[in-house]
């Protein structure tokens, strides 16, 4: 016959009760102080890791923005475009300096991944864009419309106060470097513009994303560890002093 307390509760199942909570109490608090012992180690330890990390992200950006700066500026000392244009004044022959210009453009610029297309412009003739694209086809003209549409008239209104320096423009989502080249007596003659390539010039950043994200795992892992170490003791401690009935 089974006994009954006077909650009506079963004698077996009050001493389940009893030792489940004598087992439970001090577990779940081991549990709690670990996790959070555990916790604070491990977040100060990926603090730095993350503090790390983006330092040298961030370095690495810079870098590659280096890198696109000096290509640029590649053009302004190279004497190809201007001996091309300077033989244009002389002949007009329009067709030569397109051919000269745009295997310029891509001989130089169209293998770098930091670049979707490189445009170029004569101020004498600024509605003439030599475009050259550094996808399968090179001379592809989704990027010229783009850039005729969106930021061609903001260049020309920049550029003569660029000098010799830099610019850089958004326009329709999509990132533009403007330089001039500059003729003897420093007067810009001709103005490249490189559409740069945010995924490529920005990859390292995404790496910090994924630090974050491996932080929250690592901060929860240890108590999730604790608790399947412990969880037969805590089975055990469940079941103990259960009465056949």
């Amino acid at each position: 016959m089974r006994k009954y307390f006077k909650n009506g509760i079963s004698l077996k199942w009050g001493l389940v009760l009893i030792m489940a909570a004598c087992w439970l109490v001090p577990i779940s608090a081991i549990l709690l102080f670990s996790g959070q012992a555990l916790s604070k180690s491990v977040k100060q330890r990926l603090s730095d890791t993350i503090k790390t990390s983006a330092d040298i992200v961030f370095e690495q950006t810079q870098q590659r923005l280096e890198y696109i700066m000096a290509a640029s500026r590649k053009s302004s000392y190279s004497s190809a475009i201007s001996s091309a244009y300077k033989e244009y004044q002389v002949k007009r022959d329009r067709v030569l300096l397109y051919e000269r210009v745009t295997d310029y453009l891509i001989e130089n610029y169209c293998y770098d991944p930091n670049f979707n297309a490189t445009l170029l412009f004569f101020t004498a003739e600024p509605e003439t864009v030599y475009y050259a694209s550094s996808r399968t086809d090179m001379r592809e003209l989704d990027g010229l419309r783009r850039y005729k549409s969106a930021a061609h008239k903001s260049v020309l209104e920049a550029y003569p106060s660029i000098d010799t320096g830099i610019r850089f423009m958004k326009a329709d989502g999509k990132l533009y470097m403007v330089r001039n080249m500059m003729d003897s007596t420093f007067t810009p003659y001709a103005v490249i513009v490189m559409e740069c390539d945010e995924a490529s010039l920005y990859e390292s950043i995404r790496g910090i994303v994924w630090v974050m994200a491996a932080s929250v795992v690592l901060v929860v892992l240890p108590v999730l560890l604790v608790y399947v170490l412990l969880q037969k003791n805590i089975i055990k401690g469940l079941t103990v002093g259960a009465i056949k009935g």
